[in-house]
């Protein structure tokens, strides 16, 4: 009986993180073939381990990207970024170098798109990094959670 229970929550999570993004263009980012890569690390949370930061789903995608990875990405970002509640944003050479999305919530939770690409960078590690963040977290809270 314990052990279906555990199955049982184990597929509410999967549900429920599917769940949170659908409808944006970023979820085929996360869920396509970016995160298997060899140069790639995606990093998904849910659950008790993100209670102390008031979140509920963490997906992260981190890569060295070719100038094709750059123009996909970043073009599901700025579709969903063109329906965001707020935004901070820093381009370089016409693209988005940095950008701090706020979604429209789902229910009580707050849904952020965090986007940053070094990949154009002189002297850095020519990195792009994807977050999506789902939970009761403000804005000012993540900022300060990322500063650190």
């Amino acid at each position: 009986m314990r052990r279906i229970l555990m199955i049982l929550i184990a597929l509410m999570v999967v549900v429920l993180s599917a769940h949170a993004q659908t409808g944006l263009n970023i979820a085929s980012i996360f869920d396509g073939s970016y995160s298997t890569r060899q140069d790639a690390t995606s990093v998904q949370f849910s659950g008790s381990r993100l209670k102390d930061f008031k979140l509920s789903l963490s997906r992260s995608l981190s890569l060295t990207p070719s100038a094709a990875d750059t123009r996909q990405i970043e073009a599901a970002v700025l579709r969903d970024a063109a329906h965001a509640v707020s935004k901070e944003e820093v381009r370089r050479s016409g693209h988005v170098y940095y950008g701090f999305y706020k979604l429209s919530p789902v229910g009580a939770e707050n849904r952020y798109i965090f986007y940053r690409n070094n990949s154009n960078q002189t002297g850095s590690d020519g990195r792009l990094t994807l977050i999506y963040l789902q939970g009761r977290a403000t804005a000012a809270e993540l900022k300060r959670m990322f500063s650190k």
